[in-house]
């Protein structure tokens, strides 16, 4: 077993990606069950990039680094954007399982955050 890695997941949002992206950003540092505590650590408004570290108690113990990085685009044809979220892990002991949870379960999120923004 491989102490880094990581795992990622894409999928399309109906919502426009400058509008899907900026509120994703502005929800980031609200406690979610799939980020817990985050501190966002840079921000790309032209490309629509965002770097977080991901803190907590469980995930200190389990990870020496936990970091999620979401990209937001344009689909080419038709409405919405395709989002890729991407978790980046270095952990504690050959013991520790990869970070599956905070990939299945991201698009439970974003899906919450775009059916907001289509009301």
């Amino acid at each position: 077993m491989t102490l880094n890695g990581a795992l990622s997941v894409d999928f399309d949002v109906k919502s426009p990606a400058d509008k899907f992206f900026k509120a994703f950003v502005g929800n980031a540092n609200a406690p979610t069950e799939v980020s817990g505590e985050v501190e966002i650590e840079a921000v790309d408004w032209v490309k629509r990039v965002s770097t977080m570290k991901m803190k907590g108690v469980q995930k200190s113990k389990r990870y020496k680094t936990l970091k999620g990085t979401i990209t937001v685009t344009p689909k080419e044809r038709g409405n919405g954007s395709r989002v890729v979220w991407t978790v980046r892990f270095e952990k504690v002991s050959d013991g520790t399982e990869d970070p599956h949870f905070f990939v299945d379960e991201a698009p439970k999120y974003f899906k919450e955050i775009d059916d907001h923004l289509l009301k």
